[in-house]
């Protein structure tokens, strides 16, 4: 999940800076301007989401054990819906 994010952010970034308004050339309430500051705000919180994944993989992978009792492994969880979204852990 944590590279999926990461590369959403970029590309959506990449999008939001291609934006004809993204140096200030439209003004406020332009269509154009708030559109592409829709797809930078995605771009943040993909961006956000992308590093926090990729934290918590590599911190699962430290701390993980060759336990085969599941009760003792730890885990992590990504939960995506209609207006939430969740980053669980279990460690």
């Amino acid at each position: 999940m944590g590279v999926v994010g990461i590369a959403v952010g970029t590309v959506t970034g990449l999008l939001a800076l291609s934006n004809d308004c993204s140096h200030g050339a439209c003004k406020t309430g332009d269509a154009k301007r708030d559109d592409g500051l829709i797809v930078a705000h995605i771009s943040t919180v993909a961006f956000i989401v992308g590093g926090a994944g990729l934290a918590l993989g590599a911190v699962g992978l430290l701390i993980s054990t060759d336990s085969t009792d599941n009760h003792h492994r730890a885990a992590m969880a990504v939960r995506i819906g209609p207006g939430h979204a969740a980053l669980l852990g279990r460690f």
